[in-house]
């Protein structure tokens, strides 16, 4: 997915090709923890997740979530991010997730980020045509999950997902 044509642009080397060398010794810089997210029915991977840039006096981390391009838009993404966060959270004292999400990426996830946004999600900030991507230059939107909400709504959405998943 790293150097994929559909994905590459939108994660972490912004459609660069570093070498297997780099890209391997590379890998976990700045990261505090990652995950591969796996398809229950197949067992196939459908997306990686990564908790990076932690500030741990601060209580801070980032959140980077890439999903498998014949996923997208389906609710896999969403549910794997939730259970990561969740994850995380379980185990480090953050206070704060964040995102950087670019405008062209949030716009094809509209449906979802609707939702989010104000249940999930607040939007904190938004560079003006902060990243340069096909001809032009786009909006970095900084979203942000807080603790203090995030344990009894991520545990009714899960309750939401397993209702879905059993019917």
């Amino acid at each position: 997915m790293a150097v994929s044509d559909e994905l590459s642009y939108r994660w972490r080397y912004r459609g660069t090709l570093p070498t297997f060398e780099i890209f391997a010794d590379t890998f976990m810089d700045g990261c505090l923890n990652q995950a591969v997210a796996i398809d229950r029915a197949t067992g196939e991977p459908i997306g990686h997740l990564s908790m990076y840039n932690a500030d741990l006096r601060n209580m801070i981390a980032f959140l980077s979530a890439v999903i498998a391009p014949a996923r997208v838009g389906d609710g896999s993404g969403a549910e794997a991010s939730l259970l990561f966060v969740s994850h995380t959270l379980a185990r480090w004292p953050l206070r704060k997730i964040y995102m950087e999400v670019p405008e062209f990426t949030y716009d094809g996830l509209r449906t979802y980020m609707n939702y989010a946004l104000g249940v999930y999600l607040t939007e904190e900030g938004r560079l003006r045509e902060y990243t340069y991507f096909d001809g032009r230059f786009w909006d970095m939107i900084i979203l942000a999950a807080d603790r203090d909400q995030w344990a009894g709504l991520a545990a009714a959405h899960r309750h939401r997902i397993e209702q879905v998943n059993a019917g």
